[in-house]
């Protein structure tokens, strides 16, 4: 491949330039190479490369220290990469970037796949996380496949990290896929794997305990997460308050409530209706009522039984109005012009009621009524007012002290029911 040579180590942004495609000697210095151990159990070596910026001057020292051992089922090959900052490093954000292996891939020819350790296979390994990716390939003169896996240790900074998997069987950990990252100036980035060359078929399972061995922690304890959630804020609820996004909620409720209690005629659904009402209203007082509330106030009132609670009075304490609290009372001692006693009838608890629907009532016929009438929760015009007695000049019977006997009856035909709510 033009820009990798096999096993290969190159970032495509450090401060903005890149080493990854670029291999010329002005962009890396070599300052020494050196076997550590010969022979033995394993053997060892270490290189050291500066990376030059375009004037020639080094801002990253990276030390690349190797150690090999061999079985009769496999290879290993332990990384130790160091790089010194000699000045303030970025490595910026790309794709790819940092150790790299490209298999000999060949188009149309070459048979291969890649598996991660959560049995993600090519391109879905794309940019994931995993504590180990595989890359097999067909290798000419052998039955079985060659494979190579490359475990991430977990004390590499965003371990588990996310993995450059391309289609050509290229795989290498890559850390700026995340995000830019930095090494201040004299501080120094280490970074650890594990490689283990091995052929046959592969036996995933099998690949992930040699990984528990190599990093000593179980695989079940491994964390996926790619960054810590945001916090959820806590809601204050005084400040939603005052920002109307509970009142907001609680009107479209509340209407909802209105309109059920408006159709049925169940006085158990009533109730609990009611009841639901008022413990959501919590005490308040002078609210704005809904548009039907006095019709079905009235409704209630009307079908209040005296051994049941009277919700809906408790109810109408919160949703009062100024027209309301305004009422006149019966006894009230107001001067009415006499005028206003035959031109506009007292109707004010009955809506759609008018004036031409209202049936003539004569006073005898008002005591006939309200002594027929079961008592209950409205008070009878008899209970209102002193009892009628013979003359029909009596004071006590007239609520306005100005205004003749003789026009009483007048108003008596104008009076809807003579019926008034508790």
């Amino acid at each position: 491949h033009k820009h990798q040579t096999g096993l290969y180590w190159g970032f495509t942004r450090v401060n903005g330039r890149d080493y990854f495609h670029n291999l010329q000697s002005d962009y890396w210095k070599r300052n020494s190479a050196k076997i550590l151990e010969q022979s033995g159990s394993s053997v060892s070596w270490q290189t050291s490369y500066d990376l030059l910026d375009a004037k020639g001057q080094a801002v990253l020292t990276q030390t690349q220290t190797w150690i090999m051992s061999s079985s009769d089922e496999e290879h290993t090959l332990d990384l130790t990469w160091k790089g010194t900052a000699k000045v303030d490093v970025t490595i910026g954000k790309w794709k790819y970037g940092g150790l790299f292996l490209r298999m000999p891939w060949h188009k149309g020819k070459t048979m291969g796949e890649v598996v991660n350790s959560a049995f993600q296979k090519n391109g879905q390994a794309e940019g994931k996380r995993a504590v180990w990716v595989n890359v097999g390939m067909d290798i000419e003169g052998r039955d079985d496949w060659g494979h190579i896996a490359i475990f991430d240790h977990p004390k590499n900074s965003d371990f588990p990290q996310p993995w450059r998997v391309d289609g050509q069987l290229g795989i290498g950990p890559s850390r700026a896929i995340l995000g830019d990252w930095k090494i201040p100036k004299d501080e120094t980035e280490t970074i650890r794997h594990r490689f283990i060359v091995h052929t046959g078929k592969l036996d995933p399972k099998a690949l992930t305990k040699k990984w528990e061995d190599y990093s000593k922690v179980p695989y079940r304890d491994v964390t996926f997460i790619s960054s810590p959630a945001k916090p959820v804020p806590l809601i204050d609820l005084n400040q939603a308050r005052l920002e109307n996004i509970v009142e907001m909620d609680r009107e479209k409720a509340f209407s909802l409530l209105f309109t059920q209690l408006a159709v049925t005629d169940n006085p158990e659904i009533q109730k609990s209706l009611l009841k639901g009402i008022l413990l959501g209203l919590d005490g308040q007082r002078n609210l704005i009522p809904p548009a039907t509330w006095l019709e079905l106030r009235a409704k209630l009132l009307i079908k209040t039984t005296p051994s049941s609670p009277n919700t809906s009075s408790n109810l109408a304490k919160s949703l009062a109005t100024k027209k309301l609290l305004a009422a006149p009372s019966p006894r009230s001692k107001t001067k009415t012009p006499p005028s206003l006693i035959a031109s506009k009838p007292s109707h004010r608890y009955l809506p759609n009621v008018t004036k031409d629907s209202l049936p003539p009532l004569s006073l005898s016929s008002t005591n006939q009524h309200c002594a027929s009438t079961p008592s209950g929760p409205l008070l009878p015009l008899q209970r209102l007012m002193p009892p009628i007695s013979s003359s029909t000049t009596t004071p006590s019977l007239n609520p306005t002290p100005n205004v003749p006997s003789s026009k009483l009856s007048l108003r008596a035909q104008h009076t809807p029911k003579l019926f008034m709510p508790l």
